[in-house]
């Protein structure tokens, strides 16, 4: 399944990071949130989880695995929750779906200044490493989710009155936990970026521009701090950006192509591997593919919730000798399972 002779990724196949939490964690989380159960239990069902999710993933052959984020409220909820100076506010987006219907949202907000107080992802690896017998992959959360949500209300001004100086301390805590990623043995680190996806959706760029932004100039930022955090990695080390516009119980929050970010990403990310969310047939695998080629390794995935089966087979069939990999993002049983086969079958 491998695609390089070293064993070293990217793999012909790669699981993007977060699985559907099974019922046990689902009411583990709710039980501790009413104090019927303490940390010590709390962490313990999570511990059996996440070992039921690697043999998974193991047992279908896959050479990459990650402990389907399972220790996590929301993919950057533990950032916040370990970074000195952070903490949660209302987001400017909403959710959405085809039908209209709206789902508020979170996003993360400085009150002070950013400090790496805690390890933020290191004790998942440790045990995901410890669980596992092929490559474990670690997911972060890329350092413009700290920023974008709020537009240009990010942080108290009393805090940080320059985005230059928010940007330096950014950096430098996402420096430090992928150093001790690094140290403790990591050598797969994924960035999942929503913010640059985001900005690909014409309507959501004319909202930050009313807010007093520049849709293009943040493009070039948040790339600047993808390679900033990832700097000081070594050779050793394959680190991947996710791009994805959201994907919560089958809504999202943006659409349209990737037109408007593709060049620029492709030639000024540091990244070797890249993953685009394909929320819709109609966002042009073919109109990527002059940009895709500029990036070392890149895959397609689409969240399956919005890919009928039949579409999804004429996806994997139009990208088979195209991208590196293919991945397929949570949704109902039946549309992952549909989506599943037809991507396994593309992709031998």
């Amino acid at each position: 399944m491998s695609i390089r002779p070293d064993g070293r990724p990217p793999f012909r196949a790669d699981h993007i990071g977060s699985l559907l939490r099974p019922p046990a964690l689902r009411q583990a989380f709710r039980r501790r949130a009413s104090g019927e159960i303490g940390e010590d239990e709390f962490t313990r069902i999570q511990d059996d989880c996440v070992r039921a999710a690697v043999r998974m993933q193991q047992e279908t052959g896959l050479e990459v695995v990650t402990d389907g984020e399972f220790r996590r409220g929301s993919y950057w909820g533990r950032f916040v929750e370990r970074t000195e100076g952070l903490v949660v506010r209302a987001a400017l987006l909403k959710f959405r779906d085809d039908h209209g219907h709206e789902v508020d949202f979170t996003a993360p907000y400085a009150t002070a200044p950013l400090r790496r107080a805690h390890p933020l992802a290191l004790d998942e690896f440790v045990f995901l490493r410890d669980a596992a017998t092929v490559t474990a992959k670690i997911t972060l959360p890329a350092p413009s989710t700290m920023h974008f949500l709020r537009f240009a209300d990010f942080a108290d001004r009393d805090a940080y009155a320059d985005v230059d100086a928010f940007f330096a301390d950014l950096i430098a805590v996402f420096a430090q936990e992928i150093a001790g990623l690094v140290q403790a043995g990591c050598r797969y680190v994924q960035l999942d970026e929503i913010a640059i996806a985001l900005l690909c959706d014409p309507a959501i760029r004319e909202r930050v521009a009313a807010a007093g932004g520049d849709p293009g100039a943040l493009v070039d930022r948040y790339i600047d701090a993808i390679n900033g955090a990832v700097a000081a990695c070594p050779d050793e080390v394959v680190v991947g950006v996710h791009m994805c516009r959201g994907n919560f119980r089958g809504h999202y929050l943006a659409d349209g192509g990737y037109d408007a970010v593709a060049e620029r990403f492709f030639a000024g990310t540091t990244p070797i591997t890249s993953c685009s969310n394909t929320t819709r047939p109609g966002q042009a695998i073919s109109r990527r593919c002059a940009s895709c080629r500029k990036a070392r390794a890149w895959c397609w995935a689409w969240s399956a919730a919005r890919f009928p089966r039949s579409k999804a087979w004429t996806a994997c069939n139009a990208a088979r000798n195209k991208p590196h990999a293919i991945s397929i993002s949570t949704g109902s049983r039946s549309a992952r399972n549909a989506a599943s086969q037809a991507a396994l079958r593309a992709i031998r």
